[in-house]
């Protein structure tokens, strides 16, 4: 599974735009306190990661 997305850095003085592509497997393990949602990221690997370009902050 291939998810695609941007990634937004904002710092102090700029923001950096990223176009990032990464794969992983969900694996449904038990919820606890710990993990309410019940899932585990499994062989996380980022695919690409692009920058767009960076502007200044307001």
């Amino acid at each position: 599974m291939y998810e695609p997305g941007k990634l937004y850095l904002i710092r102090e003085s700029n923001i950096t735009a990223y176009d990032m592509v990464t794969s992983c497997r969900l694996v449904d393990v038990g919820r606890s306190k710990d993990n309410p949602h019940g899932l585990m990221l499994e062989q996380f690997r980022v695919e690409s990661n692009e920058k767009l370009g960076t502007r200044k902050r307001n």
